[in-house]
């Protein structure tokens, strides 16, 4: 069997269509011939034991594996922050993104193929709420889960492909989006488990600075209206929550609240990331890591 390297930032999921293809498989034929326990379901998902299978193909440790070529930690803290001592092992599942679809950037396709003679999914292009490439600048392409099972960025036609719709320009001129992107790049690529013991008075205090209130008594302004004045509303409705419910732009629930205080534990990361690159655009999540 012929095994390339791994690219920086390739995601599993496309290493796999690549490798496969590289030895004239079809995926689902390829993954019954690296291990005969290992069976594609409906839905294309990839058995949790095969995170062993890869790594021994790729010659890569599976805690590096992961770390660097898929959004695991990310997927850990999705729906709510623990101490990390409480964190389960979540077994790897290459599709179990975030987005509902599939992303690659034009540009980078077209590099890939003057340098490598093909292209290759990236992990960053599948970041929560990213719809425009961080190295080019420009829109990223929208592709059907099925199509993007089966083969690479470079041979998908143009009636493969959906462009994302409703896309707010400003996005692009949003410096805390940008943030926000890092963050959650960053996040994932260190492993940071982050402790509120030391955030939540920085951020406490930035807030009053700002006179965003961290009670229901002080400041003069929400923390969910200070969000909306920094974030495009268009996008936070898109993809957070909590924005999708317009009853809640302009007064916060318990929910937005607790991001500034101690004792509220369910906080999902993407939100959390977003009130960080918000009050403190600046901050290095490693100071404040557990």
């Amino acid at each position: 069997m012929i095994v390339p390297a791994i690219l920086p930032d390739e995601l599993i999921h496309g290493y796999l269509v690549r490798l496969s293809s590289i030895n004239g498989l079809k995926i689902s034929d390829f993954l019954l011939y690296v291990n005969d326990e290992v069976k594609a379901s409906k839905n294309n998902q990839i058995p949790s034991g095969f995170n062993d299978v890869i790594s021994k193909i790729v010659r890569m440790p599976q805690a590096y594996l992961l770390k660097h070529h898929s959004l695991i930690h990310l997927l850990r803290h999705k729906h709510q922050l623990k101490n990390p001592t409480k964190l389960g092992y979540i077994y790897f599942n290459t599709p179990s993104f975030f987005k509902e679809e599939n992303y690659f950037c034009r540009s980078c396709c077209q590099e890939d193929v003057e340098y490598h003679g093909y292209s290759y999914w990236r992990v960053t292009h599948q970041l929560h709420g990213l719809e425009f490439c961080l190295k080019h600048r420009e829109l990223l392409i929208q592709v059907r889960r099925d199509r993007y099972f089966r083969t690479m960025p470079n041979v998908i036609r143009s009636d493969d492909y959906i462009s994302a719709v409703n896309v707010d320009a400003s996005i692009l001129k949003c410096s805390a989006a940008l943030r926000f992107f890092e963050l959650c790049e960053d996040f994932q690529t260190n492993e940071i488990y982050l402790n509120r013991n030391t955030l939540t008075p920085h951020l406490r205090m930035l807030a009053g600075e700002l006179s965003i209130n961290t009670t229901k008594r002080n400041g003069s302004i929400h923390l969910s209206e200070y969000l909306a004045q920094t974030y495009p509303t268009v996008w936070l409705c898109k993809y957070f929550d909590y924005w999708r419910k317009r009853e809640n732009h302009y007064s916060d629930s318990r929910t937005m609240r607790g991001f500034l205080t101690r004792h509220y534990s369910h906080l999902d990361i993407f939100n959390y990331l977003l009130v960080i690159a918000a009050i403190d655009p600046n901050i290095n999540l490693k100071d404040y890591a557990v």
